[in-house]
Order: structure tokens, then C-alpha cells, then sequence
């Protein structure tokens, strides 16, 4: 870019917050590194001889030269394009002789003493420094505001937290949608690929280093669901999807989360409605439908000696699907933002019930409605997973509309008080059931070959029918006895093809 000054480049190479405006803008790192070499260092200090009488102009380039390699070799670059934005390149000699380096941004003023003027660090509180003397009130501003420039966030997978200042950019290139829900907004948004680290190589849709962010509503949502996220990371169970990081700026509070490229289980079932419903289909479903329940045994026992979970929201919505470099990808189980962590032992349920009424109603179990003011076991979600596990075995025998149809025929029929779903189960009078529509859906599905008796999906049947959908939750199977009855039908599934799909 021969004949463009350092100063009109750094300016062309400014992003926008795409999720906060134009008056957010930041250089993103790559392109500062790229830009801050020594020989551009340089090159700026030439435009501009220091302000000194009677310096040789031999000198002058010998400073600049000795000047630049500081700059780059002695983390000085942010330094140095705050001040080229402020026309006062050679006011970066000043900065670090008096000690300061990028390592020590951004600074505010002290506001304290009779030096009002006095810049301190937020990362050091010890570094406190006067700004030159011929730099001006405005000039002193200018530096302030000229400092987001270079120091929007890099975004990692550790799941850390951070507190952003409500000036600091975020690296969020490009918003593509939202998704509003009652005490959130989800976007989807790209990061900068300069600007995270590990978010890409994670998955083979993160080549945009795409990610999910959640913005609360209320904050005390945002903290149940980081405080449940921080302990479920723990597991790394490669079926429950985990964040990579949170932050809160100002009065908003955000989760990262890595983006599912193939969207939920619903979509997943729509998108691909019209493929053929090959062996490796169907044994692709049941190893997800094995994963999903290593992840909810993993969610109910393997929390730590004295604390233990349940999702409480288990929906096809909440399972996502992720475009992998393994053939068909993989289901995770999501959102966690109403999930319980106990902190006390199952044995003292009955003191204190835990009752988490924001669930979907479709797939909740009869608990939530009948005794509500019981506390609900970890098999409340084993109900919820069998009615799942019920519509992928409809949509991989059938199709989408079929399970439209069983949806239907569960919905209430006529005027019905607000809040009627098409639950799983019936209430009549003082008596709970499961919904006649469930063994009429079994029933039809064993008439057909590929879920007939006798084959994988006609045992995943039998499983769903008599251990996961029960009205009595002492009939229901916990998480580790139904992944060993999956892994039988599995292993039997992979020898023998004949039994994977039925002959039709």
C-alpha cells in the first residue's frame, strides 16, 4: 500500500460491533500486527520529526529506527496507534519511558490529588502516570476513547468470566438473526477469527468462528444459568453442549456458546424429511439416542459425591445438533438456564422440594401438574426423553407430518382453558394416564417393517412404552439402565442389519 499512510490504513481497518453500532469500532489484532511492523513504525515517526530545535535529520533516523524496534519488540504496539490516532506518534517514547506498556490498558483517569489529569490502570492500580505536558484536556479524552480501539476481547473456550467496560467493542462482525424468548435474546453472531482463540478448531461449522450469544433479561437468570454451566462443564460429556465464556457489560449479561450449525432436533427432523432412511440413518439415531442418555446420566450421577441434577426442560428444541466431522454429526443436550444443581442429598427431598415450573409443557412429565408441590425426581426427565425418543422413532419410520398427526390427536379438542399442550399424558378427574395416542402411535409403528417387533426400533419401542413413558415414575428407568438396554440393542444392531431397520 505504497504512498497510504500507516494512520489512513489503520483507519480503512477498522470493524464495526455489528451488535452495538457504528460508535463501536475496533482493530482487530491480526490486521494491528500486520500494520505495527518496525519499517511502518518508522515510516510514521519520519512523517512526523519529533519537535526538537536543531536535531539532524541523520539523528531523527536514528531515533525513529531505535524507537520503532522498541515499540514492536517491547509491547508497544497499541500504544503506538492510540497515539497515531491522536496525531502524536512520537509521544509513544514518553509513554514507555515512563514505564507504561499495552499490558497496562486501558487507563482511566485517577481523578484524584490536585492532578486531575493523572491516567491510571484498571489492570494495575499502581500505575499512575501524568500525561506529557503539552498534551491538552481533550487530548487527554482522546486517548481515552482512542484506547477501545485495540482492545476488544479475544474470546476463548474456557468458560471464564469477564467484566467488559461499557466503552470496550466487542469483535462481533456480523449479526444474522435473533431469538427472543421470555428472559432472553439469542443471536447469532460471527467473532472476529482474530479475535478468539480455540472457537474454530472446535467444529468444522466454526470456519466463520460462529457462535450463539444469549443477552439476559434479568440478571439473577443469567446467574442461575452460569452458576449451572460452570458446574455441568465439569463433566465433558460430549453430548451436553458447554459455553466457552461469559461476560457483563454494564448492566447486560452474556453467554458464549458455540454454534449448533444444523439447528435443534425439530429442525433437524424438517431439513431432512425427504432423505432416504438408510441403515446408517437409523443407526446413526440410535447411537444419538444412546448419547443423549449417557448425558442425562451423566447430568443426574456424575455431578460429585454431594450434588446431583436434572435438566427440567428436555425438548427437541433443547437438543442441537452439531455438524462434525463424524458422518451425521452429533445431538447435544442444551440450555441449561432452568436446570436444578443440588447441593443436598436425595434423602432430603422431601424437606425441601425443588420445583422448576418454566417447562415445556408438551413433553413434561404428569408430575408437573399433579401433586406440583412434591418434589420431582431426576426421572422427570426420563418421561421427557421418552417422548422424545418416541417422535424420532415416528419421524425416522414415517415422516414430519406423522408426527404433526400425533401431536394433533394429543392436542385438546374444542374450547379449552389457556395453556391446553398436547402432553403425553390425559388428566380425567382425580386419575392420570399416559395419552391413548402414545400406544396408538406404538401400535402403528410395530405394523410397519422397518419398527416391527423383533427389530432394533421395535425393541427401542417396547423400552419407551414400558420403562419411559409410566405415569408412575417407580416404573420409569433411570438414565444408567436405559443406556445398557441401548447398548444391547446397538451391538445387536451393528451385527446384524436385518435387525437394524426391519426388511421393508
Amino acid at each position: 500500500m505504497a504512498g497510504v499512510t500507516l494512520s489512513r490504513q489503520l483507519t480503512k481497518a477498522h470493524r464495526v460491533d455489528d451488535l452495538n453500532g457504528s460508535r463501536f469500532k475496533f482493530l482487530p489484532l491480526d490486521t494491528l500486527n500486520r500494520l505495527i511492523t518496525e519499517e511502518n513504525v518508522r515510516s510514521e515517526l519520519a512523517r512526523k520529526p519529533p519537535r526538537r530545535p536543531r536535531i539532524s535529520l541523520t539523528s531523527a533516523s536514528e531515533q525513529a529506527r531505535t524507537l520503532a524496534s522498541r515499540v514492536v519488540t517491547k509491547k508497544g504496539r497499541k500504544l503506538f496507534v492510540i497515539l497515531v490516532h491522536l496525531k502524536k506518534p512520537w509521544d509513544v517514547r514518553k509513554l514507555m519511558d515512563a514505564g507504561l506498556n499495552d499490558d497496562f490498558l486501558p487507563f482511566f483517569r485517577n481523578g484524584q490529588g490536585r492532578n486531575e489529569d493523572q491516567l491510571q490502570s484498571a489492570r494495575d492500580a499502581r500505575i499512575i502516570f501524568n500525561p506529557p505536558d503539552d498534551w491538552e484536556d481533550q487530548d487527554v479524552d482522546d486517548f481515552i476513547d482512542k484506547q477501545w480501539l485495540v482492545l476488544a476481547p479475544v474470546f476463548g473456550t474456557s468458560g471464564a468470566h469477564r467484566i467488559l467496560d461499557a466503552s470496550c467493542p466487542l469483535p462481533l462482525v456480523k449479526v444474522d438473526g435473533t431469538i427472543h424468548g421470555p428472559g432472553s435474546v439469542v443471536y447469532k453472531t460471527d467473532v472476529h477469527p482474530s479475535q478468539q482463540q480455540g472457537i474454530m478448531s472446535l467444529q468444522l461449522e466454526y470456519q466463520n468462528a460462529e457462535v450463539a450469544l444469549k443477552e439476559f433479561k434479568r440478571d439473577k437468570d443469567f446467574q442461575q444459568e452460569r452458576d449451572n454451566l460452570k458446574r455441568i462443564r465439569k463433566l465433558r460429556n460430549k453430548h451436553i453442549t458447554i459455553h466457552l465464556e461469559t461476560f457483563s457489560q454494564g448492566d447486560r449479561s452474556y453467554i458464549l456458546f458455540p454454534w449448533a450449525g444444523g439447528g435443534d432436533l425439530e429442525n433437524f427432523w424438517k431439513s431432512r424429511d425427504n432423505e432416504a432412511r438408510t441403515h446408517q440413518l437409523a443407526l446413526w439415531s440410535l447411537e444419538q439416542m444412546l448419547g443423549l442418555s449417557e448425558a442425562l446420566y451423566a447430568l443426574h450421577e456424575e455431578m460429585g459425591q454431594d450434588a446431583n441434577c436434572r435438566h427440567g426442560d428436555l425438548k427437541p428444541q433443547n437438543i442441537l445438533h452439531f455438524l462434525t466431522g463424524a458422518s451425521g454429526g452429533i445431538l447435544k443436550i442444551s440450555d441449561f438456564g432452568i436446570s436444578r444443581v443440588h447441593q443436598v442429598g436425595t434423602f432430603e427431598r422431601d424437606m425441601q422440594p425443588t420445583i422448576t415450573r418454566a417447562t415445556s409443557p408438551s413433553y413434561e412429565a404428569p408430575e408437573a401438574v399433579v401433586g406440583e408441590n412434591r418434589a420431582r425426581s431426576r426421572k422427570y426427565d426420563i418421561w421427557s426423553l421418552g417422548c422424545i425418543f418416541l417422535e424420532f422413532a415416528i419421524w425416522l419410520v414415517q415422516d414430519w407430518d406423522a408426527i404433526n398427526r400425533s401431536c394433533d390427536a394429543r392436542t385438546p379438542k374444542g374450547p379449552q382453558p389457556a395453556g391446553s399442550w398436547a402432553h403425553f399424558y390425559r388428566i380425567e378427574g382425580r386419575n392420570v394416564m399416559v395419552h391413548p395416542e402414545v400406544p396408538r402411535a406404538i401400535h402403528r409403528l410395530k405394523s410397519l417393517a422397518p419398527s416391527a417387533p423383533g427389530t432394533a426400533l421395535g425393541d427401542l419401542l417396547d423400552i419407551i412404552q414400558a420403562n419411559l413413558v409410566r405415569v408412575d415414575i417407580r416404573e420409569r428407568l433411570d438414565a444408567k439402565s436405559l443406556c445398557e438396554k441401548l447398548k444391547q440393542i446397538i451391538s445387536r444392531a451393528r451385527a446384524n442389519p436385518a435387525y437394524l431397520f426391519g426388511s421393508g
